[in-house]
């Protein structure tokens, strides 16, 4: 039986857009086989300066409705407008994913207009950190937008208590509820017997980084830290996009400290390829200066890997109280001493506790339910 029907708004689903395209997409299959019915409408944006192909895969998806995106601030896509109106109506909620972004404030106005109720999703976009990105512009947005988009929805879902705790010093009137995203494993049973043995002391720890190449994501003092001298045994994988520019100058200071030879740039990877990267890993870690959930993080649960984690990625204190990830500051010194100290935990039993706290917190049959709760009482 058809429960409600939702229309979920995001900017786009381009995957090189990082955890909140993983997040909607895992959210929508899951409450699928609820019952709910989910449609997503969004701009075309591919990336920076790019648009999805007319011919492309992902536009022949039932429930997806692309809208051209006229330029990439804002993700201006006027055109989405005129549709908005015309079936807004024919959902029973609407969810909004994400802010700053033009397709979110013609969704709030649509709903607005014609009475129909919406939930609002920052994926962190509304935290201290982000809000310091861009300042001027970003405040002269929220008094004109957001804050109003924020104060009309029915309910915000915030994902982390860290998240939570950022959203506060905005002073939105409207009720939260904290409920973190679903996420898919990527651990599989071809790689347990791996993840089970013994390292080869002949080989180096193999490092994992997961996610955008971004400043915010601080891989700088990954890199910093592998010059250290207890760090000639490690080898780390970079697997994600950003921008040419950055990524070159990345590659420019580890050559310049010398540890050019311990890195692979790996790019973008999904399915398969990702999974096996992860199965050949032994930490996981994420840096970061900001970050209101960390999918990644959780994934590596989900393969069972230890994490090193920085105080500033949500759930990391979490995680590190359940004995599965080592918190520390951004310094290159602090993470190289996190990373000595977790290359020792790698075991089957660690493995295996690993993947039972992610099938009991993270798995997307559990968050489900707590998200159909949430739509239930709009």
């Amino acid at each position: 039986m058809t429960r409600a029907k939702v229309l979920h708004i995001i900017p786009s689903l381009a995957a090189v857009h990082g955890g909140p395209t993983t997040a909607v997409i895992e959210m929508m299959e899951a409450l699928n086989r609820m019952g709910y019915s989910n449609t997503v409408a969004l701009s075309d944006d591919d990336g920076r300066r790019r648009r999805l192909a007319a011919d492309a895969p992902e536009r022949q998806i039932n429930g997806r409705f692309y809208f051209p995106k006229r330029c990439d601030f804002y993700t201006f896509t006027p055109t989405m407008s005129g549709w908005l109106n015309t079936h807004i109506t024919d959902f029973d909620l609407v969810h909004i994913h994400g802010l700053f972004s033009h397709v979110n404030i013609l969704a709030g106005r649509a709903c607005r207009r014609h009475n129909i109720p919406y939930i609002v999703t920052p994926h962190g976009m509304a935290n201290r950190y982000g809000m310091r990105h861009k300042p001027f512009r970003k405040m002269i947005s929220f008094r004109l937008f957001e804050r109003r988009l924020l104060n009309h929805a029915h309910m915000v879902h915030l994902t982390s208590h860290d998240e939570a705790g950022d959203f506060d010093h905005l002073n939105i009137n409207t009720v939260t509820r904290i409920i973190p995203l679903a996420v898919r494993s990527v651990g599989n049973n071809k790689t347990d017997a791996k993840k089970g043995g013994h390292k080869d002391k002949t080989l180096p720890y193999q490092i994992l980084y997961m996610g955008r190449v971004h400043p915010i994501k601080n891989i700088e003092a990954v890199i910093a830290a592998l010059a250290q001298s207890e760090m000639a045994d490690y080898h780390l994988n970079i697997c994600g996009d950003g921008d040419p520019k950055y990524s070159a100058q990345l590659k420019a200071y580890a050559k310049q400290l010398g540890v050019a030879g311990q890195i692979t740039w790996r790019g973008f990877v999904s399915g398969r390829e990702k999974a096996e990267i992860f199965a050949k890993s032994d930490i996981f870690i994420l840096p970061s200066f900001s970050e209101s959930f960390g999918i990644s993080a959780i994934e590596a649960l989900s393969a069972g890997l230890p994490s090193v984690l920085s105080s500033h990625v949500a759930n990391a204190e979490t995680l590190a109280n359940a004995g599965l990830a080592k918190v520390t500051d951004t310094s290159a010194t602090a993470i190289a001493n996190g990373l000595c100290e977790v290359s020792k935990w790698k075991n089957k039993a660690f493995s295996t506790k690993a993947k039972a706290y992610f099938s009991n917190h993270y798995d997307k049959s559990i968050i489900s339910h707590s998200l159909a709760m949430l739509y239930d009482e709009v």
